[in-house]
C-alpha cells in the first residue's frame, strides 16, 4: 500500500489548480473563438425568456441565413434591435412574407404580448441551438478589463511562476549534487 506523503499531496494539489487554471481559461477563450467557427456565445441579460432561458445562462448560437426558409415558428432568434442596435434574444411566434422576404414577429416566452415590430432579415444573428445555465454572469465578467485580468492574465502569470519556481528548484538541486561530487572528488585526491 502506497503511504500518502507531503511531496505526492503537493504534487495532487498542484495538477489540479494547473486544470481549474486551464478550465477557466479555456471558458474564457471558447466564446471569444467561435464566432470564428459561425458560432456566438451570448448571455442572457434578462427574464423575457424564462424559463427556457434563464437569466444568467449563456445561449450558443448558430449563424443562419434568415432570407432563406431555415428559421421557423418557435425558434428562437437573436437580433439586433431596429431602434438601439441592442441584442435581442426572443421566439418567433409568426413568420410574415413580403414577396419573397420573410419578416419574423417575435416575443419574449416570459412577455404577454409579442414585440411591438417586426424583426427583418438584415437583423437577424443567429438561431439559439443551445443554452448552459449560469455560464452567461461568467462570460459577461470575462469581457471586462477586470475578468480578463483575472481569468487569463492571472492563471497564466501563476502557472509561469509555478514553473520558474520548478526550474529553479531543479537547477538548485544539480548544482548542490555538482558540489558535492566535487567535494567528494578532492577528498579522494587528498586521501
Amino acid at each position: 500500500m502506497r503511504r500518502i506523503t507531503r511531496g505526492r499531496v503537493l504534487k495532487g494539489l498542484k495538477i489540479t489548480v494547473f486544470a481549474i487554471l486551464m478550465l477557466v481559461m479555456l471558458l474564457v477563450l471558447v466564446p471569444l473563438v467561435l464566432p470564428h467557427f459561425g458560432w456566438q456565445a451570448d448571455p442572457i441579460l434578462t427574464g423575457s425568456m424564462e424559463p427556457d432561458l434563464k437569466v444568467g445562462g449563456l445561449a450558443i448560437t448558430r449563424w443562419v441565413d434568415a432570407n432563406e426558409d431555415s428559421i421557423q415558428e418557435g425558434d428562437i432568434l437573436v437580433y439586433r434591435h431596429s431602434v438601439d442596435d441592442r441584442r435581442v434574444t426572443h421566439r418567433v411566434v409568426g413568420i410574415e412574407y413580403t414577396g419573397l422576404q420573410p419578416n419574423f414577429e417575435t416575443k419574449g416566452d416570459a412577455n404577454e404580448d409579442p414585440d411591438p415590430y417586426t424583426v427583418y432579415p438584415s437583423y437577424v444573428e443567429g438561431v439559439v441551438k443551445y443554452h448552459i445555465p449560469y455560464l452567461g454572469y461568467f462570460t459577461d465578467f470575462a469581457k471586462t478589463r477586470l475578468g480578463l485580468l483575472l481569468l487569463l492574465v492571472l492563471p497564466g502569470v501563476i502557472i509561469i511562476g509555478v514553473e520558474l519556481r520548478e526550474i529553479w528548484i531543479t537547477l538548485s538541486r544539480a548544482e548542490k549534487s555538482k558540489t558535492e561530487i566535487e567535494r567528494k572528488a578532492i577528498d579522494q585526491i587528498e586521501q
